[in-house]
């Protein structure tokens, strides 16, 4: 059992039964987003700090940590967070941007869906499109960060820089259909039922739409769940006054809960960088020597 890290400089894989971290790829990030399609393994990588000149890229690994290619999106995703797959579709978020790139592994097309509350229509990619994303220098008021899928929904997880949201869109036609507030700059989610949880970055908790609240304290972002146990980073908070901390040389630590919150194991990881995501897998087959 292993669990695949992403943070700002590293993509790392932990074994859970030796508790050895194995390099698969670093220094080339910031490294954002793992998801699975079918026997690949699918991470994000932003290329560069510049949130209006870095376009993300995707690596495709099988399970033995083979690159099998690198995706090179159509479309401008820029400062790239939380990805998710869904049947043969790779959706992605855009977070500077406000939007939601889509790639089809069938067809090997990408598309782009600019998140509404009136109108949702899936957009084919073209130069007049690419040019009118370009002309924004404004990261987004939104900030996008997560997809998730539920009981026929697609849901999002507006950062909002503050007053985190959850939208609700139809999943057969993307109609909105409603929003919930949840949380302080939240990151990520996942459900028992109807019931959703995020980490409600900000203020270092778990919380649900039941109002469940888990305090992890610093700044939880990244969840796996997997083996009847949940998984989630935690770095530093960057809040000393008028300091920056080096976010891509600091430390951060795994927390892992049981299925009712009271058995917890905690993984350290020093200087590696902020996590960013994290994704369980029982699959793998990496020689230790080759990574």
């Amino acid at each position: 059992m292993d669990l695949i890290i992403s943070t700002l400089s590293y993509l790392i894989v932990y074994n859970l039964n030796n508790n050895k971290w194995y390099t698969v790829h670093k220094n080339d990030g910031p490294y954002y987003g793992i998801a699975q399609y079918k026997k690949n393994i699918i991470v994000g990588k932003r290329n560069g700090n510049n949130l209006i000149n870095s376009y993300a890229t995707f690596l495709v690994y099988d399970y033995k940590f083979n690159l099998i290619e690198e995706l090179n999106p159509t479309l401008p995703i820029r400062d790239l967070h939380g990805i998710m797959v869904l049947n043969d579709n790779l959706w992605v978020t855009s977070t500077f941007d406000n939007i939601i790139g889509i790639y089809n592994f069938i067809s090997k097309k990408w598309q782009c869906w600019k998140p509404s509350k009136k109108k949702n229509d899936i957009k084919e990619i073209n130069a007049k499109l690419i040019s009118n994303i370009l002309k924004n220098k404004t990261k987004g008021d939104k900030h996008y960060n997560t997809i998730g899928f539920n009981n026929g929904y697609l849901n999002l997880v507006a950062h909002n820089w503050g007053k985190s949201e959850i939208f609700f869109y139809k999943l057969n036609n993307l109609e909105f259909f409603k929003k919930i507030y949840l949380g302080q700059k939240s990151h990520n989610i996942w459900y028992n039922n109807n019931e959703i949880f995020t980490l409600s970055s900000d203020t270092g908790e778990i919380i649900s739409s039941e109002n469940f609240k888990l305090t992890i304290t610093e700044y939880p972002r990244g969840f796996a769940k997997g083996n009847d146990r949940i998984y989630v980073g935690v770095s530093t908070k960057n809040s000393l006054p008028g300091k920056k901390r080096d976010r891509y040389n600091s430390s951060f630590y795994v927390v892992s809960y049981n299925h009712d919150f009271k058995d917890q194991k905690n993984y350290f990881f020093k200087n590696l960088g902020d996590i960013t995501d994290i994704f369980f897998s029982k699959n793998l087959e990496y020689k230790k020597s080759r990574i």
